[in-house]
């Protein structure tokens, strides 16, 4: 089944599209479908969530072992970036430096756009030395997973750990809506989100002067998501001790 344009274009234009200039609420009030169910319409078939990431058994017994040698305890897998530069979060070495100060390890897997800095002892950055299977395959095995709209995050939709998801150019009913255990972040008070936008660059997205990235994902600061996800933490550590 060919799902093309079923959600980039129709729900998430691009600038060679006309609909990219629509004006705002035109764009919020026609792209607020659910991208899965949005898919599901095109196919032609019941609305059912599911959407899943399916490594093979050699890929999964390989995670779980990089898993039990590296990272023993809690793993939080940070997924910082997605397509174009303004889907990116600037807060990544705050992030791990707490996760480092609080006994958590980090892995940061995909795309980066910034200079990070890992602990030595708690935080490993891997950004695309892994090929996308082994990526996500590893993200399966992470107690929390935070990210932007992305590749990694939309593997582990429906998987049980907790997930964070930064939104950008799209809503939660858009993306995250039937999601399992998920904390949607959405920019609270930002004019132009979600914009249903992909963009390119930043003539058309909101820059943040300080941080140099989109203003709706510098808005969710290291501090409000290491406290977000602070008790599952707790709970998984307690889960590990007993």
């Amino acid at each position: 089944m060919n799902l093309i344009g079923s959600v980039e274009t129709a729900l998430l234009p691009h600038p060679n599209e006309m609909a990219y200039y629509w004006p705002l609420h035109v764009r919020q009030k026609r792209m607020g479908a659910n991208y899965l169910e949005a898919m599901h319409e095109v196919a032609d078939i019941e609305y059912v969530p599911r959407q899943r990431f399916y490594p093979t058994a050699e890929e999964r017994a390989w995670a779980r072992t990089q898993r039990q040698k590296l990272f023993p305890g809690p793993l939080v897998v940070v997924a910082p970036a997605g397509s174009g530069a303004p889907k990116t979060w600037p807060h990544v070495q705050r992030f791990m430096d707490l996760m480092a100060a609080r006994g958590v390890h980090t892995v940061v897997l995909g795309e980066i756009r910034q200079e990070l800095v890992p602990d030595e002892k708690w935080s490993c950055v891997l950004g695309k030395d892994l090929p996308i299977r082994l990526a996500m395959t590893l993200a399966l095995e992470a107690d929390v997973v935070v990210g932007t709209e992305s590749a990694i995050v939309n593997a582990v939709a429906m998987e049980p750990m907790l997930k964070v998801v930064l939104l950008s150019h799209s809503s939660a009913a858009n993306l995250t809506r039937d999601w399992v255990n998920t904390m949607s972040v959405e920019p609270q008070g930002l004019a132009c989100f979600p914009c249903h936008r992909l963009h390119r660059g930043f003539e058309f997205c909101a820059q943040d002067e300080r941080t140099g990235f989109s203003r709706c994902q510098s808005m969710a600061t290291a501090e409000s998501i290491a406290d977000a996800i602070a008790p599952w933490l707790r709970s998984v550590t307690a889960r590990e001790a007993a």
